[in-house]
């Protein structure tokens, strides 16, 4: 639970726009899920994603659904064009689903498309 409150801590230090989803949202919530990684809705802007890299600078991030475990290699506008990421860090695995976007209503809340 520290290695995601550390990556909690340094998306919210450089102002990464995201929500918590899946599991880890379950158990902020109260339940009682068992639950091994970080999931977040976050658009992946070439702005936000520039935010995620700054983020996990030094976590030396890898894909994690690759064979060989790739570094993170692409910049902010190559990162634009996905749609989600599966990476791990030197503190956890995380995913970031992309295909979400800020509702009309409020900047603070997410739907998906």
């Amino acid at each position: 639970m520290d290695s995601i409150l550390h990556i909690l801590q340094r998306f919210s230090d450089q102002e990464v726009e995201f929500v918590i989803i899946g599991g880890m949202a379950a158990v902020i919530h109260g339940a009682s899920v068992v639950t091994e990684d970080l999931d977040v809705a976050a658009p992946l802007t070439e702005a936000n994603a520039g935010r995620i890299l700054r983020a996990l600078t030094g976590l030396h991030p890898a894909h994690r659904k690759t064979p060989a475990r790739l570094p993170l290699s692409q910049g902010p506008a190559e990162l634009a064009r996905f749609e989600n990421l599966y990476l791990i860090t030197d503190l956890d695995k995380w995913t970031c689903s992309g295909r979400w976007r800020a509702s009309a209503t409020s900047p603070r809340c997410w739907s998906a498309r």
